[in-house]
């Protein structure tokens, strides 16, 4: 008789214990990310100006990004491992890359539901050769007042087979039409206005016109900062032709600040 009271309080106990022990962690405790947690964030990541330069939030208005911004390749909440660097998303220096390496190194002792600010920068990524990555590039962009192609060379280049007046676009800003079809070959007649300002990822270009082409003589400003695919870059110097970007430091440089949740 004993054994048994003994043995049914113990059952008791028991299960005073556990529903003691689950009602801790449903009213009390909240769950942690720990380093190598898999985990579903959103970032939304600022230049110094406040204007945004990448997002996983698609409702961010268009007047808030900044005219480095891109839309990502892939929408909806980054994948990361907490406090590991990202795999699979690109190289090292991307802009994407970094800023998913600076997100998961804060994750760790964040919890689910929960918001941040963080800063994030860094370190200068150098070339192979351990010198700086510079990337030199024309200021003065020539582009052909006539083309002249065979059929063959047509059809490969635009996939399409010439028709008088179809339109063939080299560059937007100077726009062409096919203006002669005759056994030998296609010709391509270009028009611009001279004169006429267009917009380029590197600053405004004005058309002015040559002997056998057009010219976009770009307004570069040295020292500011430009885009190019993945990667954010510092005009470092400029010439009257030519142009050149450091890509060495993502980011150029710059502290961004990201606000970081946990899903």
């Amino acid at each position: 008789m004993r054994v048994e009271i003994c043995h049914g309080a113990f059952k008791a106990l028991g299960v005073l214990f556990v529903f003691s022990v689950l009602s801790g962690c449903s009213a009390g405790s909240r769950a942690v990310v720990r380093d190598d947690s898999a985990v579903s964030v959103q970032l939304t990541c600022r230049m110094p100006d406040g204007k945004v330069l990448m997002t996983t939030d698609e409702s961010i208005a268009t007047s808030e990004r900044s005219s480095l911004y891109l839309p990502r390749k892939e929408n909806g909440p980054l994948h990361l491992t907490a406090g590991n660097a990202v795999r699979d998303m690109g190289s090292r220096g991307d802009l994407d890359v970094e800023l998913a390496n600076g997100a998961a190194r804060s994750l760790v002792g964040m919890s689910p539901g929960e918001t941040k600010r963080i800063s994030i920068t860094a370190d200068p990524i150098p070339g192979p050769d351990g010198k700086p990555r510079l990337l030199p590039m024309a200021r003065v962009r020539q582009r052909p007042r006539e083309m002249k192609l065979t059929r063959e060379e047509f059809s490969s280049r635009f996939g399409k087979n010439p028709e008088i007046g179809a339109a063939v676009i080299l560059d937007p800003a100077i726009p062409g039409a096919v203006t002669e079809i005759t056994d030998t070959g296609i010709v391509i007649r270009f028009k611009a206005t001279p004169g006429t300002e267009v917009e380029t990822p590197f600053g405004t270009g004005v058309i002015r016109e040559g002997k056998d082409t057009y010219e976009i003589v770009i307004g570069v400003q040295e020292g500011s900062i430009v885009r190019t695919g993945p990667l954010l870059g510092r005009i470092v110097s400029v010439t009257d032709r030519t142009f050149t970007i450091d890509f060495t430091k993502p980011f150029a440089g710059e502290e961004l600040t990201c606000d970081i949740g946990v899903l």
